[in-house]
């Protein structure tokens, strides 16, 4: 497109009506859209595209990637989305965009899923009004210029799967009502300027999957409601400034995947509470990278797992030997090729006769 018409307008759908024009600059004409339902990729890859156009929006429902990937974009209007059920990836990738009016949001249940992936000049969310918005996964991923998370009503939102992972300048979040979050996988994975949030409402919640993975100035962690939890894979991967690590309930935990992996330099592995984690059944690279000296434990553990990248004290080896589950088979790493801190040597027959009995393999 080089030069638009007297006026833009059609009876019956604007989608892809501006796709991939990579020269449009400007919208300088009326553009009539009363009355129009379907905005998907209205505007999809104009990279030229400047200022977003005044429209009637009132009666559109689906303004899916509506203006994504229009990089130049600076400039938007207050648009009325108040009948949009989703805006997934609506500004997705609009990198030079810095800031969006208010949202005005009184429809059904909505997505906001990926809606301003990838701008990473954002430096803060819109005004949410009367939020019904069931979906935040991706909402702000990699938006690498936002210092403080949106004052949201998140009280519908079932799923915030990674919806800050990557926002790298993040520093403040607010006390999040997220009672109906049924997942928090990656929400602040590499957040690397975080230092530590409020006390959020998680309980409902089975995947705490790389929570914090690769936040590398966070230093204390709330006692979140984990008791529904199910997996807590990565949950602290590479938090190397995390002072305590609080008495979790991880009962009904399965999955403990590289959950301290890359904790080498984190205070909080001098002492690391009890954790029940008698129902794993995954622990690869459980410890891998983290230098703990003390713990309370991890209750009777049932399947394979590793201990060998630790420095933990007899008394801590001990008090794990003695929680364990009794099994027909199961193997303690306590030294492996690349890794030899001397576990072994700081216990006696007696010490690994308490595993051994209860039909465990010492590897060492």
């Amino acid at each position: 497109v080089t030069k638009l018409p007297a006026e833009v307008s059609t009876d019956k759908t604007a989608y892809h009506m501006f796709y991939n024009c990579k020269t449009l600059t400007k919208v300088d004409v009326p553009v009539n859209t009363e009355g129009l339902t379907d905005f998907t990729g209205m505007f999809y890859g104009c990279t030229s595209l400047r200022a977003a156009p005044e429209m009637d929006l009132s009666s559109g429902t689906t303004f899916l990637s509506l203006f994504e990937g229009c990089r130049a974009l600076t400039d938007v209007p207050a648009y009325d989305f108040s009948k949009g059920t989703t805006l997934k990836s609506a500004f997705a990738s609009c990198t030079s965009l810095t800031s969006v009016p208010a949202f005005g949001l009184k429809g059904a249940s909505k997505t906001l899923a990926g809606c301003f992936r990838g701008c990473t000049r954002l430096l803060s969310g819109p005004v949410l009004e009367n939020s019904t918005v069931v979906n935040c996964q991706q909402l702000f991923q990699n938006c690498t210029s936002l210092k403080e998370a949106p004052d949201w009503d998140l009280s519908a939102v079932k799923t915030c799967e990674s919806m800050f992972q990557g926002c790298t300048a993040l520093t403040d979040v607010p006390a999040y009502n997220t009672t109906v979050c049924t997942t928090f996988k990656n929400l602040f994975k590499g957040c690397t300027k975080l230092r530590e949030i409020p006390l959020i409402e998680t309980g409902n919640a089975t995947s705490f999957y790389g929570f914090f993975a690769s936040c590398s100035a966070l230093q204390t962690i709330p006692v979140l409601d984990t008791s529904k939890g199910k997996d807590f894979g990565y949950f602290v991967y590479y938090c190397s400034s995390l002072k305590a690590f609080p008495a979790i309930d991880v009962s009904k935990g399965t999955n403990f995947k590289c959950m301290f992996q890359g904790t080498y330099t984190a205070p909080f592995v001098n002492s690391v509470p009890y954790l029940d984690m008698s129902s794993g059944t995954n622990f690869d690279s459980f410890t891998s990278s983290c230098r703990m000296t003390s713990c309370e434990g991890f209750g009777a553990i049932k399947v394979s797992f590793t201990i060998a990248h630790t420095l933990l004290d007899r008394e801590s080896i001990v008090k794990i030997f003695n929680q364990l589950a009794t099994v027909t088979s199961g193997t303690i790493t306590l030294k492996t090729d690349t890794v030899n801190y001397h576990l072994a040597e700081k216990l006696s027959d007696e010490d690994k006769a308490i595993a051994t009995e209860k039909g465990w393999t010492l590897q060492y």
